[in-house]
């Protein structure tokens, strides 16, 4: 039984390898409209503005008002349908004194906190690494303490040992987008 599909009827003969099909250069169409004879032009140019006709799309309609982008906005998101806040804070505390110190790179953080906090937590980052003074334990989180003013939002007062030193953290995280999300940051 052979591979080669059976052919029934006459088969095309092959080019021989000497005559190949050339590509061929074509001229550009001319697609311009002809241009308006003198005549033409003096009748247009004197007719009255309102006698000549006037482009009209009445098809597309823009419409400027906000309400088109709220399916594309940041949308909030219930408590209940987010990780539990206690140890998703604890987790983000721990992130964000590992970039103060210079030990994590801020951008890993971009989608867990906003972008004015993020810049402030890489700017201390930067700090650090440039003072080369990096401490032989990263900062550790000692107590959270959790406070639910609204279903889609939640406040965090902490205290962290960082650098050496207790400190007092305070943060508010939103449930945006189905995540926990840092919108306010305070380090005492």
């Amino acid at each position: 039984m052979s591979a080669q599909p059976s052919q029934t009827g006459p088969r095309a003969a092959a080019p021989p390898p000497d005559r190949r099909p050339h590509l061929r250069v074509l001229p550009i169409p001319a697609t311009d409209p002809a241009p308006l004879s003198p005549e033409e032009l003096a009748v247009a140019l004197s007719a009255p503005a309102r006698s000549r006709p006037s482009y009209r799309q009445e098809a597309l309609s823009v419409s400027f008002d906000q309400e088109g982008d709220a399916l594309f906005r940041p949308q909030p998101t219930p408590a209940s349908r987010l990780p539990e806040p206690s140890l998703w804070a604890e987790q983000a505390l721990r992130l964000l004194l590992e970039v103060m110190d210079g030990l994590r790179p801020a951008r890993q953080l971009s989608r867990w906190v906003d972008h004015g906090i993020a810049e402030r937590v890489a700017r201390r980052g930067i700090v650090a690494r440039r003072r080369g003074g990096r401490y032989p334990q990263p900062g550790r989180v000692c107590s959270v303490h959790l406070s639910t003013p609204r279903d889609d939002a939640c406040e965090v007062a902490a205290l962290v040992v960082h650098a050496g030193r207790y400190r007092a953290v305070a943060l508010r995280m939103t449930g945006m987008d189905g995540r926990w999300v840092l919108t306010a940051l305070e380090v005492g």
